[in-house]
């Protein structure tokens, strides 16, 4: 008998994994729903990360910084927006209730538009003071707008998870990315760059992805608003604003008090310096931890304690060690920030160093401190 071929073996051994992951996912409709689901996350976030270095020779670190510091302003409001009565969409056995659902939610969405509205034309001088961020005043009154735009998002995308429609969600969130990143260029490009590009082209992409998922779902569907039944199902399901939306809402103001809180003492420069940081280095890792934790928890089910702590203990030594090379690459290139975004973001060689070691002790925490 002759030799076996080391190569041809391996490559025999790959495709033998392959078409094993080929029959899981054949099997199992949840792996699947869970694939095409990730697919328009990872898609429309590679966008994002690659457009970076476009962007920023585009538009100043002060742009980004009004741009960052508009969106921790809205994230509070989108908390509110529905008062989480969107989260129940997916919860009643019949399609009327949940079409009951998503008129209380459109109801509450509308309202909170309006008193959203209010407070920006009333106190939005006394909001940009308080942020020391003036040149923000001018674009606050788009807050409405892209709240109303959010809100709709939110309401569809949660009909479409309650009827398995993974795949026009996915498809929705590449079309907002690249809807987003398409109006970035073009208006940055033709107005030289002011805070107007990113702020249009984020509604802009706001309203694509709203409207594809809208076409997808409101044709066929006959909302019950009647106030009995509006009422009645506000009622039944009340228990999801009163135990998710404190929750939520300080969560959503913790994560916009660092833009806030750096915009106070330091201005918009260091705003969008730090936000670009945390940009370019946090979106690769969310998704890397996003993976761990779908691979983690099919598995964490079948085993017993003892196998479950062998496990998570393995996926954090894996972690920690696979992390640290690249984040000990950003350390030792940081210095050549300059040449990848552009002579305004040459301050970023001061940030990533420290930006990069707190993402990585994140990252392993991250990866299995949910199932703890």
């Amino acid at each position: 008998m002759g030799k076996k071929n080391p190569f041809d073996q391996t490559v025999r051994k790959h495709m033998n994994v392959f078409e094993t992951i080929k029959q899981l996912l054949h099997r199992s409709l949840y792996l699947q729903h869970v694939l095409t689901h990730m697919t328009g996350t990872v898609v429309s976030q590679l966008l994002i990360l690659c457009s970076a270095p476009i962007l920023t020779r585009l538009y100043s670190p002060e742009h980004f910084g009004i741009f960052g510091l508009y969106m921790a302003v809205l994230a509070p409001f989108q908390v509110l927006s529905s008062w989480r009565y969107e989260l129940a969409i997916v919860l009643p056995q019949s399609d009327d209730d949940a079409r009951s659902l998503m008129g209380l939610s459109f109801l509450l969405l509308s309202a909170m538009t309006v008193a959203t509205a209010l407070v920006c034309f009333f106190w939005g001088h006394q909001i940009t003071n308080l942020l020391t961020a003036p040149e923000l005043e001018q674009w606050l009154l788009l807050l409405p707008v892209s709240l109303f735009l959010v809100g709709l998002f939110n309401i569809f995308n949660y009909w479409s998870t309650r009827k398995n429609k993974f795949r026009h969600i996915s498809i929705a969130k590449v079309l907002q990315s690249a809807s987003t990143l398409t109006g970035q260029l073009g208006i940055g490009a033709m107005l030289h760059s002011t805070v107007f590009g990113l702020l249009a082209s984020s509604i802009l992409g706001q309203a694509i992805g709203a409207i594809s998922l809208i076409r997808q779902n409101l044709s066929r569907q006959n909302f019950n608003l009647s106030r009995d039944k509006i009422l009645a199902i506000a009622r039944r399901y009340r228990e999801i604003p009163l135990n998710t939306l404190q929750t939520a809402f300080l969560n959503t103001c913790s994560k916009s008090l660092l833009p806030i809180v750096i915009s106070y003492f330091f201005g918009a420069y260091i705003v969008g310096i730090v936000l670009l940081a945390e940009r370019v280095l946090l979106t690769p890792m969310n998704l890397i931890t996003r993976s761990i934790w779908e691979i983690s928890h099919s598995r964490l089910g079948k085993l017993a304690d003892e196998q479950k702590r062998e496990l998570l203990n393995s996926v954090h030594k894996v972690v920690a060690l696979a992390f640290a090379y690249p984040f000990a690459y950003v350390f030792m290139f940081s210095e050549y920030c300059t040449t990848l975004f552009g002579p305004q973001w040459e301050n970023l060689n001061l940030i990533f160093p420290a930006f990069s070691l707190m993402i990585y002790f994140n990252s392993i925490s991250n990866a299995t401190s949910y199932f703890v």
